[in-house]
């Protein structure tokens, strides 16, 4: 069987959010939090398989699926990605870092290709004043 003469490597930049912000995004504990993304992906196949992944401080992932009307096409494979990424913690008493990129899920959670590098966020979540 022979290799396919034209062969595009997938990937994405991740413009929104820069990462290195000094000041930490806060949330309420328990709440969901928005993080605007701004991302363009170049030579994506199947536009279904793309995952926000986010890996908070203490190494848990959380994969999300961005919605359809915020992916648009740019062209022959490329895209560009205005969404919101989806990120709830628990009380956590500093700031943590959270680590934003965008992945392909091929099949299951454990077989995921990176297409982006990973930026990170300083989030700070706090309890809920009752």
């Amino acid at each position: 069987q022979s290799v396919p003469l034209e062969v595009k490597q997938a990937k994405a930049i991740i413009n929104e959010p820069t990462g290195g912000c000094e000041t930490s995004m806060k949330c309420l504990a328990g709440l969901v939090l928005g993080i605007r993304m701004d991302a363009e992906l170049f030579n994506i196949q199947d536009p279904a398989l793309i995952r926000i992944c986010i890996r908070t401080a203490d190494q848990v992932k959380q994969l999300s699926v961005p919605k359809r009307g915020d992916l648009v096409n740019v062209g022959a494979q490329n895209y560009r990605l205005l969404t919101q990424a989806l990120l709830s913690l628990q009380v956590w008493s500093e700031s943590l870092d959270v680590e934003i990129s965008l992945v392909l899920e091929l099949g299951s959670k454990d077989n995921l290709v990176p297409l982006s590098q990973t930026v990170k966020v300083s989030v700070l979540p706090k309890p809920v004043r009752r």
